[in-house]
């Protein structure tokens, strides 16, 4: 007999399936909404004694029959299953998933949602003239620690009705909850040779430039030179953060750019982390000014020519733009930049 090897198949993630239990489900919802009753009509009592053999019958039972012809019958009522699958927000085509026609009116009417809620605020806003309501910023982890701390005090105390809330996260995720509503304002970063395009309906305004220095632990061949290049971090094993990331495409470019393929040997999200790696001697890396800190002993940084620079924005919905929450945040970040924590 022979024995099938499953490590010789090329297993992969079938949308087939996924799409036979939404279906499913959309089945399930639309059948049992109509069974649904409300508290006061149903005949309900409280628990007590009853005698072993009493037969209890069920009250409104729902009967669902399928058909060999794939028919869907409801007590004796049958469902036009050509209804029930223009509800599926999903639909396979080739070897992905397109959104259908509903879900795409779904999407719309939801766009449409936004604006109103954006134009309710900016209104009750204006009326007011003053910012009120809340405040969702979307900030990444080193602008969250060095820039707003600066900002939110001052922020908070002179707009006593503003509710700020702050929401950490990536660059990318930043700029797509902005475009979601689910924040107001994003604090993103890029670098020149790793540019962050935004929708068309967002915009930006610069907050300034944030050097960055190449770090390595005190031993290092490189840790008593003024300056390196490029071509000296030839065969070097890196920290950087994980793929995807802003700082990892920044690294694997600029490399690529002068000729020399990046190995990075430890994928990194928290600069911490990468600090204390550094302070045992392992790798070298490249670390921001905004929000790092005062580097541990063990730890030099050496400054790389020409000198890499993130440039930080502050993004917003441009429907909002005058609406006094953001006008007031975006000039209190701005005002703050100078006195951001950076080494």
């Amino acid at each position: 007999m022979r024995v099938r090897d499953i490590h010789q198949e090329n297993l992969q993630f079938q949308i087939a399936p996924m799409i036979d239990v939404i279906f499913i489900l959309i089945l399930f919802f639309m059948c049992s909404a109509g069974a649904v009753k409300t508290e006061m009509y149903l005949a309900s009592s409280l628990p007590g004694t009853a005698v072993a053999s009493t037969a209890v019958n069920i009250p409104d039972e729902q009967v669902i029959q399928i058909t060999n012809a794939g028919q869907v019958i409801l007590n004796d009522r049958q469902f036009d299953a050509a209804a029930i699958r223009a509800r599926v927000l999903v639909e396979k085509r080739g070897r992905g998933i397109v959104l259908t026609d509903a879900a795409q009116q779904l999407a719309a009417t939801a766009s449409q949602v936004l604006r109103l809620v954006e134009d309710a605020e900016l209104t009750l806003e204006e009326q007011r003239g003053q910012a009120i309501g809340e405040l969702r910023i979307a900030a990444f982890p080193t602008a969250a620690r060095g820039l707003l701390p600066a900002v939110l005090p001052r922020l908070i105390d002179e707009n006593p009705d503003l509710d700020v809330r702050v929401i950490e996260t990536d660059p990318f995720e930043a700029v797509a909850a902005v475009n979601r509503g689910e924040a107001h304002i994003a604090i993103v970063h890029d670098w020149h040779n790793t540019p962050l395009t935004l929708p068309e309906e967002l915009s930006r305004v610069k907050l300034g430039t944030d050097p960055a220095d190449i770090l390595v632990p005190a031993s290092h061949r490189l840790a008593g030179k003024e300056s390196v290049v490029a071509a000296d971090l030839v065969g070097e094993r890196w920290i950087c953060q994980p793929v995807g990331s802003i700082c990892h495409e920044w690294l694997i470019r600029t490399m690529r750019k002068a000729g020399v393929e990046p190995e990075v040997a430890y994928s990194v999200a928290e600069y911490q982390t990468q600090l204390a790696m550094l302070a045992r001697g392992i790798g070298i890396g490249l670390l921001p000014r905004l929000g790092r800190g005062p580097l541990p002993d063990g730890v030099v940084a050496v400054p790389l020519h020409p000198t890499p620079s993130r440039r930080l924005y502050a993004v917003w919905r441009t429907a909002t733009a005058r609406r006094p929450a953001i006008t007031v945040t975006l000039a209190a970040l701005k005002s703050g930049w100078t006195s951001r924590d950076t080494a």
